[in-house]
């Protein structure tokens, strides 16, 4: 949004917000005479109530039509907002946050979209891509517009078991998804239904924001020379995750780079508060190569510390939402310890703000430390990915 755009649009809405506000300075009312001012005070005292009673409901609908009205030019703000690339035929209940740092290939990015077009999570979630900037946007473009198109056409075409797992049956929630209108729906074959009672493809959307519609004010810039994706996306996680909180009861904030998504890292989570959140632990030398590209021995990779991992964490809707708040709070608070140095990385700061028990006590949530989804990817895929969730 543009200066001008932005400053053209504050002004209607200061001057609508004028509008809600009575007027408490004039009056019909006479003034009280002195003389006789307690047989005035005795034969106005109820209309005095009644003008009190009135002034605090004016004030009161005032202040619910100035929330009403901020919410819903931040709804209008936000559905201007971002790029769709697929509308879903129906609204989810699971979202995935993906972003892409700097470094991040394209060819990485088409593995990290393929391999969660081949999971289950298409047929559970919706996907919502971060990137750097809109420069960066659109150099990915092309890339995610050919995966798409190519899980399109595997979705729709008959008779294959790719397909079969994204029929849903008319228990299903229906809704319209968030990101605008839904796609059309595609009806099943008649082998495909039989006995079952499935009746739609059911797969969520694709859409992308540049950290600019996200954070435009850039947060985290005065307490850093550079402020790279991976602190930035916290930031940028305030109005998206707080704009969401009603529309998703599980999200997942994953790293594309570093990352892939195989089957349905949610399953064993599901069943837990909406406050839980899941973090993942590995040794030191976790699957670590040695100089002939070799792994290292077993013990070197069970016998070193656990460290915690940024890239990925899961669990409950509103238990990453108080995570991402508190991890903002430090980054903050961590930059100005080390007086604006570059030396802060989100892996240090989330290992800190777990290991405090006092942050952790605030923040309210239900913490696991789990170990069992990452795998190693890079003995199958050899792009730069580094693991695999």
């Amino acid at each position: 949004m543009s200066g001008k755009t932005k400053s053209s649009s504050d002004g209607w809405g200061m001057g609508f917000l004028l509008v809600f506000f009575p007027d408490e300075h004039h009056s019909n009312n006479p003034i009280p005479n002195n003389n006789n001012s307690s047989i005035h005070f005795k034969s106005t005292s109820t209309p005095t109530i009644k003008r009190t009673h009135s002034n605090l409901l004016l004030k009161a609908l005032s202040t619910i039509s100035i929330c009403a009205l901020l919410f819903f030019v931040s709804l209008l703000l936000f559905t201007g907002m971002g790029t769709v690339f697929l509308s879903g035929s129906r609204a989810m209940n699971d979202v995935v946050v993906a972003h892409l740092n700097e470094d991040t290939k394209t060819d990485q990015l088409r593995l990290f979209l393929r391999a969660f077009y081949f999971s289950s999570l298409p047929s559970k979630s919706d996907i919502v891509l971060i990137f750097q900037d809109e420069r960066r946007r659109l150099d990915f473009d092309s890339v995610i517009r050919e995966e798409k198109d190519s899980f399109l056409k595997l979705v729709h075409s008959e008779s294959n078991s790719y397909r079969t797992s994204f029929l849903g049956k008319k228990e299903w929630p229906d809704g319209e998804t968030l990101w605008g209108r839904r796609g059309a729906p595609v009806n099943p074959t008649e082998s495909e239904t039989g006995a079952s009672g499935l009746t739609q493809l059911i797969y969520g959307s694709v859409v992308g924001f540049d950290s600019a519609e996200l954070d435009p004010e850039n947060s985290l810039a005065g307490f850093f020379d550079h402020v790279p994706m991976s602190l930035r996306r916290w930031a940028c996680y305030s109005m998206l995750l707080g704009r969401l909180r009603r529309n998703f009861k599980h999200m997942i904030l994953v790293d594309v780079k570093n990352s892939l998504l195989l089957g349905d890292p949610l399953g064993p989570f599901r069943a837990r508060s909406p406050v839980s959140v899941v973090l993942h632990t590995l040794p030191e030398n976790n699957y670590s190569l040695g100089k002939h590209g070799k792994k290292n021995s077993e013990k070197s990779r069970t016998n070193g510390p656990k460290q915690i991992t940024p890239i990925v964490i899961l669990g409950g809707s509103r238990g990453i939402r108080r995570l991402a708040t508190a991890m903002l709070t430090e980054i903050v608070r961590v930059a100005i310890q080390h007086k604006g140095k570059n030396s802060v990385t989100e892996s240090s700061v989330l290992s800190r703000l777990v290991g405090n028990e006092f942050l952790l006590k605030n923040m309210n949530i239900d913490l696991v430390m789990s170990s069992e989804l990452i795998q190693r990817a890079k003995s199958d895929v050899d792009i730069g990915s580094d693991d695999s969730v």
